[in-house]
């Protein structure tokens, strides 16, 4: 027996959407969650997405899916971690992992006191020509999959 799922209801003021950036974009299983969310559009939705190199096109495209439900990402941030792709490229040194899970701690302080004040940080699309590069990338690298 399957349990089919077309929607989830959040009665809530502040909802924040958390994610890994996957091949520059948002994780499939990310988007299908979103697009089953129900919320009221006075409420305070924020992003955060931790990436190795980039955040490429997934706040774009979180952006997207909610416009499509009537709603509005009210700030986003990003944390660099060490990147996860080997096929891609090498695991960054010992140092720069280190330092970079040193600035998430520092960064994931202030980011949890900007949501308590509900900071509103609109987001900056990315640029056409970059835009139109990650998604092929996207694309081609099958995120369903």
């Amino acid at each position: 027996m399957s349990i089919v799922i077309k929607m989830i209801l959040f009665e809530t003021g502040v909802v924040g959407i958390v994610f890994p950036v996957y091949y520059a974009g948002l994780p499939h299983m990310v988007r299908q969650f979103v697009e089953l969310l129900n919320l009221d559009p006075q409420c305070y939705e924020f992003g955060i997405a931790t990436y190795g190199g980039m955040p490429g096109i997934a706040f774009d495209q979180l952006c997207e899916c909610l416009v499509k439900k009537g709603l509005k990402l009210a700030a986003v941030w990003g944390i660099a971690m060490p990147g996860n792709c080997q096929v891609l490229y090498a695991p960054a040194s010992d140092a720069v992992q280190q330092e970079r899970f040193r600035n998430e701690t520092e960064q994931t302080m202030e980011i949890s006191r900007r949501i308590t004040a509900r900071e509103v940080s609109p987001l900056r699309r990315t640029n056409i020509i970059s835009r139109t590069n990650f998604s092929l990338f996207y694309s081609r690298l099958k995120p369903k999959e």
